[in-house]
Parts: structure tokens; sequence; C-alpha cells
């Protein structure tokens, strides 16, 4: 499930462009939109560009008192530059953030291709107790395109309030609902934390599984990831000493987190 954005004694610096292309399932008529972007160049970035990336991660190092970092930047124009800067320890334990997103994709593509599910089932088969989601589907809460909002910006002064209240998915998902039109499903991609919440009830329901046994099942374990986990309903703590937090752009987010030892 989705998460907010941490890291034990690191910064990352990640820019990438990807292929997409996303099929849009509307009420009457189906659609797509296909996005073409320049095939990502094979290589090192020039010396010149590569001294500058490192001076800014220095600074950035300095100004936020990190002591080590992980750095990748891709260009599809001109390479790459990935590079461990500074100091860590196998011992650090951080929370991985917004990766729990793509994770609980795999998810649902590992769940796809044994049959158990597909990406056109509606959400509402999997968690009938959500109501109003017709025509939102598993693939679409993967990708960002069901239409539904997210809970954050709502529910801010209440988590801030009370910061150590367990918050249940469903009664995140039923905040993030709220207001959603069924003929936006399928129309665009929204930044949704709502849906990557709804998609793990959804494969927890469908696989008669914790969302933990998932993702160990289909995730951790085959990439030989023995320390990671994802915790129960109270949030692990990062490491010691953990990292002072911040929040940007769209703001903070309050989803389930991912607890990683290196």
């Amino acid at each position: 499930m989705p998460i907010s954005s941490g890291f034990k004694r690191a910064a990352a610096a990640i820019a990438g462009a990807a292929a997409i292309v996303l099929a849009l399932a509307g009420c009457t008529q189906a659609k797509s939109i296909e996005i073409d972007v320049p095939t990502q160049v094979e290589g090192a970035f020039p010396a010149d560009t590569q001294t500058q990336l490192e001076s800014a991660v220095d600074f950035a190092m300095a100004a936020t008192g990190s002591t080590g970092a992980i750095v990748g930047v891709w260009a599809p124009w001109s390479g790459s530059w990935v590079a461990g800067v500074g100091e860590a320890s196998v011992d650090d334990v951080f929370r991985v953030g917004d990766l729990t997103r793509p994770m609980i994709c795999d998810v649902l593509y590992e769940m796809v291709d044994a049959g158990k599910v597909s990406l056109d089932d509606e959400v509402r088969t999997y968690v009938p107790s959500v109501a109003g989601l017709s025509g939102v589907t598993l693939g679409m809460l993967c990708d960002g395109t069901s239409g539904l909002g997210s809970y954050g910006a709502v529910l801010q002064d209440d988590a801030i309030g009370l910061p150590a209240r367990q918050w249940n998915a469903a009664e995140l998902a039923a905040y993030g609902i709220t207001g959603f039109d069924p003929a936006t499903a399928g129309a665009a991609w929204h930044d949704s934390d709502t849906g990557y919440v709804l998609l793990g009830l959804a494969l927890e329901n469908a696989g008669s599984e914790s969302a933990s046994a998932l993702l160990d099942e289909h995730v951790f374990a085959p990439l030989g990831l023995t320390r990671t986990s994802l915790p129960g309903s109270t949030a692990a703590k990062p490491g010691q000493p953990s990292l002072t937090g911040s929040a940007v752009a769209a703001g903070p987010r309050w989803r389930p987190e991912l607890r990683r030892a290196a």
C-alpha cells in the first residue's frame, strides 16, 4: 500500500522517463492514449555534467546533515548516473516511502499472471463494502486513472492533531472516495493514495491473505529482501537516529508504511 517518503540518513535524487501506454476504459466507448518518449541512451553523462551533479548532492547532504546518499539520475537523451555517496551501515533502518506503490502493483501483476484476478475486474467485486465505485478496475487503481482523490488533504488537521492514531484502511479509502464521479473513471491520471489503499484491500480479499503476506510471497522473497516487511496496524518506528521528516509539493501523506533494514 502506498506511503509517505522517508529515508534513514540518505537523500535520493531520481529523474527518469518511460514509455507508458494507458488503456482507458470509459462508460460507453473504449479509448487509449499512447505517450511516446525517447529511448534511454546507454552510458554515462559527460564528465562536466557528472561533476555538477556531484556538487549538487554534496550541497544537499551538507544542508540536510546527511551522512550518505543513494543517487540515480536518468536522461533518455544523454545517459545516466548512479552512485552511492558518503557512508551507510547494513544496520540502517528506513521506510521505503512511495516505493510501496509499485510493490503492491507487482503483487497485482503476479496475481493476474496466476489467473487469480484480472486488470479489468472491478474493485467492488473484491471490496463490496465500499459503494459508488462503478467502472473502477484494479488496473485503474494501479496506473492512477481511477478518478479517485487522495485522503491526505482531507485528514491533514486530524492527522497532525492525533499523530498516534491508527487509521483503518477502509476508513482512509472512504475519505478519498468522497465526491467521486464514476464518469471520471479511466479518463485521466491523478495522484491518488486512495487507489493504492483500495488495491491493497482488493488483493487481500482476492488472495485470502494479508497485504504483508502477499508482499512477502510476491516481492520480498523473490528478491531476497529478507529484512523487509510491511508492519501491521501500528506503523513501524524508523531507525535511530531517525531522519527528520519534511513535506513538499502536495503536502504530507498518511499511509501504512513499509519498514526495511538494509
